[in-house]
This record gives structure tokens, sequence and C-alpha cells, in this order.
């Protein structure tokens, strides 16, 4: 399965959101809770210097951006409804 790079699921997710049912509080905690975990191993950091900066439905899934500590950009995760983490990605663009 060919891996979508961020811009291309950003896309996804921003063209998708105009169908989205709205997430409950506990599905986005659940979501915010399974990206935190993600970014901070794929930043290798401990969970507790990774902080939620926003939430995004889209009718494809979940983009959730989260703030490490140290970092000059926000790190992009993408889950499913359930939770289920498709990709984590640092969203900065090194020259």
């Amino acid at each position: 399965m060919p891996r979508l790079g961020l811009p291309a699921l950003a896309a996804l997710f921003a063209l998708a959101a105009c169908a989205a049912p709205a997430l409950g509080p506990a599905q986005s905690r659940a979501v915010s809770d399974a990206c935190r975990v993600a970014v901070a191993a794929a930043a290798g950091v401990p969970v507790s210097e990774v902080t939620p900066l926003d939430l995004m439905a889209g009718g494809a899934g979940i983009e959730a951006r989260m703030v490490v500590g140290g970092a000059r950009a926000p790190w992009a995760c993408f889950a499913d409804r359930t939770g289920t983490i498709r990709g984590v990605e640092y969203t900065a663009v090194f020259p």
C-alpha cells in the first residue's frame, strides 16, 4: 500500500471535513491519548512532553496536531475514528 505524504493526508482530511460528524468527548479523548503515545514514540520523548494542540475530524478520519517540547513545529498524527493510528509525521520543513 502506498504511503501518503503529509500534504496529501492534510488535503484528504480537509476535503473530507465537510461531511464528517462531530466527535464526542470520549472519542476525542481516546484519539488524543493514542496520538500522544504515538508522537512520543516517534519523537523519542516521554508522553509527558507531548501536548495536544488541536484535533480536526474529517470523513476520512482525524488529524491531531501535537506539540513536543523543544520542537520547532508541531507533529501531525492521523487516526481513524476508532483511535487506530494511521501515521505520525513531523510538520517542519527543513531547507
